[in-house]
């Protein structure tokens, strides 16, 4: 246990992973891909936008698949974000939650710090 948690941590410092730096996963569902692809990128610009008028230092990945793509009826995709502290994604949070949603029909959960990635 000890030597696992050694390395784990050694290899979460080097990538600013929890508990190092923070994360964030905004997380997307639907059940019609277009709307979801169409969504995802919607959100992207929002998130782009919102970093660069608050000067916010996050680093954003995605939009991709989601590792499960596809639960039941609904595809999955996701948008990943990585700060070294807290603040900057609470920033970015508090300004999105004052907009209105991308497309009503699509499924949006937050995600901060994740046990997975599934």
């Amino acid at each position: 246990y000890k030597g696992f948690v050694k390395e784990e941590l050694g290899h979460r410092q080097k990538c600013n992973l929890p508990p190092f730096g923070r994360m964030a996963i905004v997380g997307l569902r639907d059940t019609k891909h277009d709307r979801l692809t169409e969504a995802c990128e919607a959100m992207k610009w929002r998130i782009d936008t919102v970093i660069e008028q608050l000067g916010l230092e996050i680093r954003v990945r995605g939009p991709m698949e989601a590792t499960i793509s596809r639960i039941q009826s609904f595809h999955r995709m996701q948008i990943i974000l990585q700060a070294k502290s807290p603040e900057p994604i609470g920033r970015l949070f508090s300004m999105l939650r004052t907009m209105p949603p991308i497309k009503p029909a699509v499924k949006v959960s937050v995600d901060i710090d994740p046990i997975n990635l599934l």
